[in-house]
């Protein structure tokens, strides 16, 4: 909630510490879609680095998941990661070719 306070008060550098912050209970609580939305975050906030990162990490949890939260997860990475594909940013490449082997695997 706060790094979505910071974020509309567009206290950048707040939100992201929150955001930052918030990928450690995330990972504790074993929660690979709540791990792909906060990648999701980090490359809204031009992140792209920590995104791939933080992404290749949902996807590592999500090895044998079958739910719909994971393949929303998934379909979110692939409609975000073009851009920073098509900018020939090698770790977005290799987390989209990731993401759609998991998106063939997840109901």
């Amino acid at each position: 909630m706060a790094g979505w306070m910071g974020f509309d008060a567009s206290r950048h550098e707040a939100a992201r510490r929150h955001f930052t912050l918030a990928l450690k209970p995330a990972a504790e609580a074993d929660d690979a879609p709540l791990a792909g939305y906060m990648g999701t975050v980090q490359a809204g906030q031009g992140d792209v680095d920590a995104a791939c990162r933080t992404w290749s990490r949902a996807l590592d949890a999500m090895d044998g998941v079958q739910s719909g939260r994971a393949r929303e997860a998934v379909v979110t990475m692939r409609t975000v990661l073009p851009p920073f594909r098509h900018r020939g940013i090698p770790s977005a490449s290799a987390v989209d070719a990731r993401a759609r082997a998991v998106l063939q695997r997840v109901i």
